[in-house]
């Protein structure tokens, strides 16, 4: 094999023209497309790092509205466990109050008959005794006379 100038030169003038060719019509528009493809790779890379630094943010709002809700239950949970006890105090209350009273009516109700019973026994004691007294003596009260004595009596006892 024999290297020739001419068959040199044809060669190296093909290779610079068509590295020429290539670098302007292929190789330029190869590497912009790999370098806009770097660029959106780096783009997604970015966006995806914001999306998990907001999602994180997110999550710990998220966290600390879950948090502030679970007191507020428990806060409402126990102001009303206060609130049920102290209506049941109150209602307590309110039936002793009321038992006192019914007590206190039922034992003015038992004085006031006992009483009552009390003077008609006595009223009825004092006629009777006039009764006999007048069945002994022999005589005869009309009733005036019979009502001056009865009460009269009823005032000594």
């Amino acid at each position: 094999m024999d290297v020739s100038g001419e068959m040199f030169a044809w060669t190296l003038g093909t290779f610079i023209v068509m590295g020429f060719l290539l670098t302007k019509l292929a190789w330029k528009p190869i590497l912009q497309g790999l370098d806009e493809r770097e660029q959106t790779v780096r783009d997604s890379v970015e966006n995806a790092e914001k999306i998990q630094v907001e999602l994180a943010s997110i999550d710990g709002q998220r966290t600390e509205i879950i948090s502030a809700a679970d007191g507020k239950a428990k806060d409402i949970v126990e102001r009303a466990r206060r609130a049920g006890k102290e209506a049941e105090r109150v209602l307590k209350e309110k039936a002793k109050e009321d038992a006192t009273i019914l007590m206190e009516n039922a034992d003015r109700q038992i004085r006031t008959a006992r009483d009552k019973a009390a003077a008609d026994l006595k009223r009825e004691s004092v006629d009777m005794a006039l009764e006999l007294a007048g069945k002994l003596i022999g005589e005869t009260m009309d009733d005036k006379r019979h009502r001056v004595l009865t009460d009269k009596l009823i005032s000594e006892m």
